[in-house]
């Protein structure tokens, strides 16, 4: 995988990260993913779908015309279809395109939820940790807080930050929209109590975590 985040970019969400936390007791964690599944479902349905479209356009040509050899006519426009519909479907844009949006949303949210786990948002002294996660193929975003933040944070409050990093992608331009959304997070959490406290130390790294999957 080609990184899309430079030196800079890790360098710009980290400052965001430790400017924000000097509003709040939350702990500000950001992981990136270029694609949160590699679940295929959309790809077989492409290539199926272009094998059928391929089988047509050779019975329509077929017709017109019975120059074709038979076995060539029944065998090899179906098979460059699928392949074709195979292709295609990896392509990012064409798969989050021909992908139900529910399916986006809940593989998004079960890499969350993994990603929670993994970076250990859970670690902190008073459940303060707040995940900010993005998947850059699909276009999803997820916002997790732990036990304290849902406590002090009303539910739909993070929409905000969701809306905002999702357009961002979209106009390329992701770190900028990441650093909007974490100074964000830093006002939410100040604004519903879940102030910065006086013996208040640095529970988790504020460097990005960008993967793979």
């Amino acid at each position: 995988m080609q990184p899309r985040f430079d030196a800079a970019d890790r360098d710009a969400l980290a400052d965001a990260t430790r400017r924000a936390e000097l509003l709040t007791s939350g702990e500000i964690v950001t992981v990136i993913v270029e694609r949160c599944s590699h679940e295929t479902t959309t790809r077989w349905r492409l290539a199926a779908l272009g094998g059928c479209l391929a089988a047509v356009l050779a019975a329509v040509a077929f017709a017109l015309g019975d120059w074709w050899p038979t076995v060539i006519w029944a065998g090899l426009p179906p098979l460059i279809g699928v392949a074709a519909g195979w292709l295609i479907g990896g392509i990012a844009g064409v798969e989050r395109l021909a992908t139900p949006p529910e399916t986006l949303e809940r593989r998004a949210r079960e890499r969350a939820e993994r990603a929670f786990l993994e970076a250990e948002v859970f670690a902190t002294r008073d459940r303060t940790g707040i995940l900010i996660f993005l998947a850059l193929a699909e276009h999803q975003v997820v916002v997790l807080g732990d036990r304290a933040i849902d406590a002090a944070v009303e539910p739909g409050t993070w929409q905000e930050l969701v809306d905002g990093i999702v357009a961002g992608v979209r106009r390329g331009e992701a770190t900028a929209a990441l650093v909007a959304a974490i100074d964000r997070c830093g006002e939410i959490l100040r604004d519903a109590g879940v102030e910065r406290r006086d013996d208040d130390v640095d529970e988790l790294s504020d460097r990005p975590r960008i993967l793979e999957r």
